[in-house]
């Protein structure tokens, strides 16, 4: 699988990088102190090189017209306060704590159906509107693809809203190779390489079989895994996570410890630990939530027009000084919608609320309460399609604000729907590729 990787994107690497499609930093305003993007990255080198997305970068999204911008060398940041989240505005109206940040305001650019798997996935839902329903458990049942409950209300049918987004408009399969570089509040600095490995067995678009991957006589809803790739003391860790169509079936977690050489399974009361090597993610609420649903309570929390990175460009950027990713990226002015969630056991967390941008169901802000109430880990996720129109965020954060503490996510490079199977999400299949040790 990674051989096949490194083949498309040899390929792809002059018409990516060289090619100059990617954005520069925002035209006529100055470039902060400790900024860099791409392969400026420090320590985006040797096998964690920046490379971009396989497909290319998004010409609308990267050569669109910089309406507005707020924030380092641009209008004062104060005039968008009512537009973003609050926990996410306190960070970065802040810059001598967290770093220098800005937000650029471009016009919301309507994802394309025609020659597009968006427009595939559109005509799934189309086909099979008014097929799905919800058991008594709140799970969905005849689910085949697209958007289960197209033209669903949030503030009447919330578990269906919910449903939704969990299965928004998304790729086959993934591998985003990853840097999680932790910062702490004396600015020491530690970085992994890392891959972001992702397997759906419905909704299924661009391989076959599609749009339902058979045989699956587990009901097996998607197999998601990390392996890590360095430092050394973390090299050749593989987190494996089966999750279940029935709700009363727990994800199987497993988790490969090289220094063991054992796999060890881990338990469901984990989903809300941290995730390895010390990230302030959360195995629940990682890309704004990877819990179970129906595990969760749902409340509708109201609508509310805001700046959304929702469409925001495919180039890695990071404060090498700071704590943010994502310092000059693109934004569009939409309404969103925010639901709390709050989990049936609390062990770390009382509650998350979710930032959702409707038109493509992804979250671009997220807000993590501890278990006393408090908000904990603030996230941004700057989602970016790529010149295929497929999605990932090329840009995360996660801030523990209670005690100063981020992790930074540039993704390295980017590729989907390359026609991997189930048989490539066995741990077998994951220590075969990825043992260093």
């Amino acid at each position: 699988m990674l051989k096949k990787i490194f083949f498309v994107l040899s390929v792809c690497f002059l018409a990516i990088v060289v090619s100059g499609d990617a954005m520069a930093w925002t035209e006529g305003l100055p470039k902060a102190p400790g900024w860099a993007e791409g392969p400026e990255i420090p320590w985006l080198k040797g096998p964690a090189r920046y490379r971009g997305p396989a497909a290319g970068f998004n010409e609308a999204i990267e050569h669109a017209k910089v309406l507005n911008s707020w924030g380092y060398g641009a209008r004062p940041i104060e005039e968008i306060k009512d537009l973003l989240p609050p926990e996410f505005y306190a960070v970065i109206a802040d810059p001598e704590k967290w770093g220098q940040f800005r937000v650029n305001e471009i016009e919301n650019i309507p994802v394309p159906e025609k020659g597009t798997l968006y427009g595939k996935y559109m005509d799934l839902t189309r086909k099979h509107e008014g097929k799905c329903s919800l058991d008594e458990n709140g799970s969905l049942m005849n689910y085949v693809g697209g958007r289960p409950f197209p033209g669903a209300d949030p503030e009447k049918d919330i578990m269906k809203v919910m449903w939704n987004w969990e299965k928004r408009y998304y790729s086959d399969d993934r591998n985003g190779p990853f840097t999680p570089s932790n910062i702490d509040a004396s600015g020491n600095v530690r970085t992994a390489y890392s891959e972001n490995l992702l397997f759906k067995f419905d909704g299924r678009l661009a391989c076959d079989p599609k749009p339902v991957y058979k045989p699956n006589p587990k009901g097996i809803n998607y197999t998601f895994s990390t392996p890590f790739i360095t430092p050394y003391q973390v090299a050749g860790t593989i987190p494996l996570t089966y999750r279940y169509y029935a709700a009363d079936k727990a994800d199987d977690m497993w988790m490969y410890i090289p220094a063991m050489r054992r796999v060890r399974r881990m338990s469901t009361a984990q989903r809300q630990d941290r995730m390895p090597f010390g990230m302030n993610f959360i195995w629940d609420t990682n890309e704004g939530f990877q819990g179970k649903l129906e595990k969760w309570t749902w409340k509708f929390i109201g609508k509310k027009e805001m700046l959304s990175c929702a469409k925001a460009s495919c180039m890695a950027q990071v404060d090498v000084d700071g704590h943010f990713t994502g310092v000059d990226q693109r934004y569009h002015r939409t309404v969103l919608w925010i639901i709390e969630g709050t989990p049936d056991k609390a062990v770390t967390l009382s509650k998350i609320k979710l930032y959702i941008d409707p038109e493509v169901l992804y979250v671009p802000y997220s807000v993590n309460y501890d278990i006393k109430g408090r908000p904990w880990f603030v996230q941004y996720y700057a989602w970016a399609p790529d010149a295929d129109w497929m999605f990932i965020s090329h840009n995360m954060i996660s801030i523990d604000v209670q005690r100063k503490y981020s992790t930074r996510v540039p993704l390295t490079y980017y590729v989907t729907n390359e026609g991997q199977t189930a048989e490539d999400y066995t741990m077998q299949a994951l220590k075969a590729e990825y043992l260093r040790r």
